[in-house]
């Protein structure tokens, strides 16, 4: 028998395994790096139409 939780009159199975408790692996550092990467471009994006913008105005 598996563990359950109710969850609404419901009985939802519990995870085995907790996510917190994975080994850190590649695909781990490549998401942190995408998405560290990501939030780099938008800022570098939205501070050059910033400066632009400025720049541009009357």
């Amino acid at each position: 028998m598996t563990d359950s939780v109710i969850v609404d009159d419901r009985a939802v199975p519990v995870a085995a395994e907790n996510s917190d408790n994975e080994p850190l692996s590649r695909f781990h550092l490549r998401i942190t790096a995408l998405t560290f990467g990501a939030n780099f471009s938008d800022g570098y994006a939205l501070g050059s139409i910033g400066i632009a913008l400025t720049a541009i105005a009357p």
